[in-house]
């Protein structure tokens, strides 16, 4: 039984389109998140870096699934995207909270800056920054796996 018949004023179908193109703007998003880090913070965080480009491909690979399940009206494609997003959100939540408890917390900076290394300002820009985006799509994120689940749970019913 599906959880959506519609996504706001659009038809169901016509918004699991709209997850489509989200999910590319997504994936579009992350890739300028890890060029943005990469160009001013080359030594921070590489392998999250890689974990977002690996995500982001994902998301790439996801979005193309699903517009073609949409075309061809396949429960098995609108799958691949459920089951690549939802890693993706696994991974958002992630790397969410571990950018909230070691980057956010400004109270263990120490009292001289020659004490130990600080974070450059872009860095706590960029973290601000992601902080603030993907707090925000989670949200999002939830109202698309729910609107995409739902329209496979209507192709299986012929409704």
């Amino acid at each position: 039984m599906p959880l959506m018949r519609s996504c706001g004023m659009f038809a169901l179908k016509t918004g699991c389109y709209l997850v489509a193109a989200y999910t590319f703007m997504v994936a579009i998003l992350l890739f300028a998140f890890n060029i943005y880090d990469y160009i001013n913070a080359a030594d921070y965080l590489a392998w999250s870096r890689i974990v977002s480009f690996v995500a982001a491909s994902g998301l790439l690979i996801a979005a193309l699934c699903l517009v073609v399940g949409l075309r061809l009206n396949s429960p098995a494609l609108h799958l691949v995207w459920l089951i690549l997003f939802g890693f993706y959100m696994v991974f958002q939540i992630t790397a969410f909270a571990y950018t909230l408890f070691f980057y956010a917390d400004d109270s263990e900076q120490p009292v001289r800056q020659d004490d130990v290394e600080m974070v450059p300002p872009s860095v706590k820009t960029s973290t601000l920054a992601y902080i603030i985006v993907f707090g925000i799509l989670t949200l999002v994120n939830i109202l698309c796996l729910i609107a995409v689940q739902s329209h496979r749970d209507l192709l299986f019913t012929g409704i």
